[in-house]
């Protein structure tokens, strides 16, 4: 049973960027955007979420080869950074650590 599993259809919003860790390990960085429709009192609204999509290994050759725009069907789970800034204001980001990421294009 996997408990932290996630698989979402987002847009790429910024160009793929490559870094490596203190241990030399590559991660592919991007931005996406989720799009959500819903309906209140009859009325159709829509409501964007937006990511940092991190992959490694397999995830982060196919985020890199990816441009921005790009519709992607991501396989991976949620994790959660918290930190504090000198005035000790807390800050939180929820980003998408990519397993596997496929391009989706028109047609399919």
């Amino acid at each position: 049973m996997r408990c932290n599993y996630v698989e979402l259809v987002v847009s790429l919003i910024s160009t793929p960027a490559i870094y490596n860790t203190s241990c030399g390990v590559e991660v592919v960085a991007a931005r996406c955007a989720q799009l959500q429709i819903y309906v209140v009192a009859g009325e159709t609204r829509r409501r964007y979420d937006y990511f940092t999509i991190v992959a490694v290994g397999d995830g982060a050759e196919q985020l890199h080869r990816a441009t921005r725009g790009a519709m992607l069907f991501l396989r991976g789970g949620l994790r959660t950074t918290v930190w504090y800034d000198k005035a000790c204001m807390r800050y939180e980001r929820v980003e998408i650590v990519a397993r596997s990421v496929e391009e989706i294009t028109s047609g399919e």
